[in-house]
């Protein structure tokens, strides 16, 4: 595919970028389009990004598809490009009735501030628009971008800013899609609700984080990794008709073929002045086959870039979780560190510690692994006690009996305690003997590729069947456990029993994963779930001397390339959940309690033996934080 070239000064910086070049078909953008997706040619004076009818924000040029059948093909009606529509509620006390507040559309100008400076000149790059509604209380700042010349997907972040002088905004949503379905050669194509994770799409739902639209020969997925997403479907012609359904984080629908309109609804919660949330959505293309779905959800779950034969993918050894705000970090510490609090709520704990091989020399050059061996759970403020404790460890479950006395409840299947359903939600239980298993055919279980730690990759498969049991971790062990309350759900899978000689035994045999979902709001979500957000993470100053003052949050990648080291402290003494007893026993077996270091890792990029060095120069390193 014959591809614009980038004009460049002698010393590789940008000059000019040409937005108005048709590639040979004449009907793309040579300015932005890869192997598989473009935007349509541009406007008068090389506009990819422009307003449509209404007061909808500036949106890019009509998306195209190039079908194995017809080339290059149009994937909405007319020349429509893709809609994007935020709702946004106002309150005041004197609102009748109390806090009931105003909900409004925000309206906005045809000014799209499009900044065109990081495109590549081969297709590929990124585009950016910032808009403050015409209400003047919210400021948007959108990017669009190709990752490479082979992606299938679009992928658009969103950043929302409260820029209002005088209060907080309440219940931000926003939708993005289209007012008119055509796909490829039908203005009917078949609409299905769908779930997007890492190991595809399963359309054999009723409601989830996508939609999926598809003609004869080609079809789109939109999909979002927020915990609030859901795909949404109404009738056509007006992006209004999606935007009025009730309750949308709730939808549910059936397949339908009539001329309709679509969009994914997204809810980033509540903004105080000034604060900045995000939130990710994925337009992908492909043909309506299984496998071609199943491949196209997955780069748009996984957000890797295909890399050649060869590449070294995965960048260390070491487990790592994904945030809900979609970054990666590698993690090592040892002792109690929070994961996922709700402050008078619930809260969530985690024990790391050394794996076997550990020995201090090992520890001191950053050769060792650290792993989650235990697991504890707390409900606060519950009705006629002060609280309720859950601890993992091993294949036990050990639950509080309003007593100081901890009871082994791993043989239950169901049961409530304190307004938190725990259910065993695996394709086994934890009363099963499972053989040991080497942790080398475990790898994957720690390669977390989706918001809050959904599905491991398969390595045997992309495609997502619904089975009727299992939950998220079933590819990684017969035994999980779904802990549902009205303010988040955890999904724990107990992983193991290793090898002999892999973990400390006395400590225990088997490793947890965690899954969070379901969040009612994130603003009040403490832990290192979602770490980069609230907090709990900081940037080594040393490595990294150049923190966002404006904003608070990480520097994106460091000075240094495509990481970002940051540490996170222990949970104090009077703050940890296990037991005393417990705690002792812990830290004896595993070490002198280390705070966390966290290496952000950009995604779809080898590390270099420079990266690799630095991460255990940096694990190696005498911690700052207590």
């Amino acid at each position: 595919m014959n591809r614009m070239l980038m004009l460049v000064s002698l010393f590789g910086s940008l000059v000019a970028q040409d937005t108005a070049s048709c590639d040979p078909s004449g009907k793309c953008s040579a300015a932005f389009m890869t192997d598989h997706f473009c935007t349509a040619c541009a406007t008068p004076l090389g506009e990819l990004i422009k307003q449509m009818n209404g007061d909808q924000m500036c949106t890019i040029n009509q998306p195209l598809y190039n079908s194995p059948e017809k080339g290059w093909t149009k994937m909405t009606y007319s020349n429509y490009g893709l809609d994007f529509a935020v709702k946004t509620t106002t309150k005041s006390e004197q609102d009748n009735p109390p806090w009931s507040g105003v909900v409004a559309m925000e309206a906005f100008n045809g000014d799209c501030n499009a900044d065109y400076s990081a495109l590549s000149g081969d297709g590929t790059g990124s585009i950016t628009s910032t808009q403050t509604s015409e209400s003047g209380m919210l400021e948007i700042t959108r990017t669009w971008e190709l990752a490479s010349a082979s992606s299938s997907t679009l992928k658009v972040t969103v950043e929302f800013k409260n820029v209002r002088t005088d209060g907080r905004l309440y219940d931000i949503e926003a939708f993005y899609g289209t007012r008119d379905d055509w796909v490829g050669d039908t203005d009917g194509p078949t609409k299905t609700p769908a779930m997007v994770t890492s190991n595809g799409v399963d359309m054999d739902v009723s409601g989830g984080n996508a939609v999926v639209v598809k003609s004869g020969n080609e079809a789109v997925i939109l999909y979002s990794p927020h915990p609030s997403a859901r795909g949404l479907y109404a009738g056509c012609c007006s992006f209004a008709n999606v935007m009025r359904l009730p309750d949308p984080s709730t939808w549910t629908g059936e397949d339908s073929s009539n001329d309709g309109s679509y969009a994914v609804y997204v809810n980033v919660g509540n903004l105080e002045m000034g604060q900045t949330t995000s939130a990710d959505f994925f337009y992908g293309v492909g043909e309506p086959t299984a496998e071609a779905l199943n491949a196209v959800a997955t780069e748009a779950a996984t957000g890797a870039i295909p890399q050649p034969e060869g590449t070294d993918a995965q960048i260390f050894d070491d487990p790592h979780v994904r945030t809900l705000s979609g970054n990666q970090f590698f993690l090592h510490g040892v002792g109690v560190f929070d994961y996922a609090t709700i402050p008078g709520v619930i809260k969530t704990q985690v024990y790391m510690c050394p794996f076997a091989p550990c020995t201090k020399e090992m520890m001191d050059t950053g050769d060792c692994l650290t792993f989650i061996n235990a697991v504890a759970i707390r409900m606060e403020n519950v009705e006629n006690v002060h609280h309720h404790t859950v601890v993992l460890r091993n294949s036990s479950l050990l639950v509080d009996n309003n007593s100081s006395m901890m009871e082994e409840r791993k043989g239950d299947v169901n049961f409530t305690l304190g307004g938190m359903v725990i259910t065993a939600s695996g394709k086994g239980r934890a009363t099963e003997l499972p053989d040991r298993v080497d942790h080398d055919s475990l790898a994957a279980c720690h390669q977390l590729p989706t918001a809050g730690q959904v599905v491991p990759k398969s390595a045997e498969t992309q495609l997502a069947a619904k089975r009727s049991i299992g939950g998220v971790w079933q590819d990684c062990t017969r035994n999980e456990w779904t802990m549902t309350t009205p303010d988040m759900a955890i999904q724990i899978g107990v992983i193991g029993p290793f090898e002999d000689g892999y973990l400390k035994e006395a400590v225990g045999d088997r490793t947890f994963n965690l899954d969070v979902s379901g969040v009612k709001d994130m603003f009040a979500l403490e832990g290192i779930i979602n770490g980069d957000k609230n907090g709990l993470f900081v940037v080594d100053p040393g490595l990294n001397p150049e923190p966002n003052a404006e904003s608070g949050t990480l520097v994106p990648w460091g000075p240094h390339g495509n990481v970002q080291e940051v540490t996170a402290a222990n949970v104090k003494g009077a703050d940890v959940l296990f037991p005393k007893e417990a705690i002792e026993k812990l830290d004896a077996m595993c070490g002198k309690q280390q705070a966390m270091r966290g290496m952000l890792v950009k995604e779809g990029k080898s590390a270099t033996k420079e990266q690799k060095d630095g991460w255990k120069s940096f694990k190696s390193r005498p911690s700052q934080r207590k």
